[in-house]
């Protein structure tokens, strides 16, 4: 066994890439879509898809970023598609294990100043029918 057989890749953007990118532990992100995925062990998260400077990328929405949204651009995701979003890294600890998370800023004005150095992306065609969200 390889030390890479240890760590599963992602297609999931994460917090470690983040702070990877950039000194500030911040980059910008426009929300292209959202769809609700069904995973391996049946549990249902959103994900977000979003462009970013990287190109197209995905976020798992947790339940503080999804609140995070909501609270700029309301609960209706077809109201997301084209928004801006700042996305910053921080440490946590969850069950005791040290892990690098992300976090939307949910400050609106912070987006709208990094929203020029964004690149557009045609929206995801996802089935984002408000009744399949479970929230």
């Amino acid at each position: 066994m390889s030390y890479d057989d240890l760590y599963k890749t992602t297609n999931y953007l994460r917090g470690s890439e983040v702070i990877d990118r950039t000194d500030s532990g911040k980059i910008a992100a426009r929300i292209t879509g959202s769809e609700v995925k069904t995973f391996d062990d049946n549990r249902q998260k959103v994900l977000l898809h979003l462009v970013t400077e990287e190109g197209e990328e995905a976020l798992i929405l947790n339940k503080t970023n999804y609140k995070a949204i909501t609270n700029i651009f309301g609960k209706n995701p077809a109201e997301w598609v084209g928004k801006a979003i700042i996305l910053t890294a921080y440490h946590g600890k969850f069950k005791g294990q040290p892990f690098i998370g992300i976090r939307v800023d949910n400050h609106p004005e912070n987006a709208q100043q990094k929203e020029m150095d964004l690149p557009t992306a045609p929206p995801v065609n996802a089935n984002n029918n408000d009744d399949d969200l479970p929230f």
